[in-house]
């Protein structure tokens, strides 16, 4: 989008370009995951594959029978990474039993608000627990992504492999559920994260502040900011005719203020920047300092 120039902030209040048209969650060997489907699970190395851990809590709850009979006590997981790949988010879960004296055992957890997302799902045969589900399946509606323990149900003192569901979206909100069901059909349900498109309406800020200063992605390369996924493009040389690209430059992150605004910049050198939101932009405003050299902007 821009070269030779300096662009801290954008601010939108819809967003513009398609990224599930070029998207693939699979970064590694995961299933793909289509409403009303359902697979079985081999486990993969790694889990959904390297990157950035942007919330990591324990979930407490409880299980009870008739009578108010404590049946089951235990912690979810609700990580959520940001894959290097991609700059997309797998939502990673694993059950944990915390008191070991219970005679209850989970055989399932079902985690819903998925709804249209692509999603693959497996689990890391690397991490920690031991306890592996079986099968996946997913709701008609999409929305809900179950994991299934059936030959061998998470036991109280024992911990589960992480499971994860890796889809396309950029961003995370309130408002997701997961159920943990007993083998002898009792169940509770909690308050987890889902993936969304975009983190709220309105007014969206792009100030680069979450990335390191100093780090450079060069052309051909994606990076993500404020849940925005940007690509590096080819830059022209010859203004106007859009001819002579080349493919040698790079973004590097600074805090030099030169980008008429405060915090980080992002210096552009000889690329271009495409802002992947989702949707169609109704407004854009852009600061910028621009210092010599050819200029890019469509």
């Amino acid at each position: 989008m821009y070269a030779n120039a300096r662009l801290p902030r954008v601010c939108n209040f819809l967003m513009f370009a398609t990224l599930a048209a070029a998207f693939s969650p699979s970064a590694v060997m995961a299933v793909d995951l289509p409403p009303g489907g359902s697979t079985l699970l081999s486990g993969v190395s790694g889990g959904a594959g390297p990157g950035t851990v942007i919330r990591d809590p324990w979930v407490p709850f409880q299980v009870f029978g008739g009578g108010s009979v404590l049946l089951y006590e235990g912690e979810v997981r609700d990580r959520v990474v940001r894959l290097n790949a991609t700059g997309t988010l797998a939502f990673v879960r694993q059950i944990r039993s915390t008191n070991g004296s219970l005679n209850g055992a989970v055989a399932l957890l079902a985690c819903s608000e998925y709804g249209s997302f692509l999603t693959d799902v497996e689990y890391s045969t690397t991490s920690t627990g031991t306890v592996m589900p079986d099968t996946a399946s997913r709701s008609i509606s999409g929305s809900v992504v179950a994991f299934q323990f059936n030959r061998t149900p998470v036991y109280g003192g024992q911990e589960s492999k992480m499971v994860h569901a890796t889809t396309e979206a950029l961003d995370y909100a309130d408002g997701g559920k997961c159920t943990i069901k007993l083998t002898t059909g009792e169940e509770t349900t909690i308050q987890v994260v889902r993936p969304v498109r975009y983190s709220e309406p309105g007014c969206r800020l792009i100030d680069f502040d979450d990335i390191p200063v100093g780090t450079m992605f060069p052309a051909g390369g994606s990076f993500v900011s404020n849940g925005v996924l940007m690509h590096l493009e080819e830059f022209y040389w010859d203004i106007g005719s859009c001819t002579n690209p080349t493919m040698n430059g790079s973004v590097t992150v600074d805090d030099n203020d030169m980008a008429c605004g405060s915090g980080h910049d992002l210096m552009v050198n000889n690329v271009n920047v495409a802002f992947d939101y989702g949707v169609l932009l109704t407004d854009l405003v852009i600061h910028f300092g621009e210092y010599g050299g050819n200029v890019n902007l469509t």
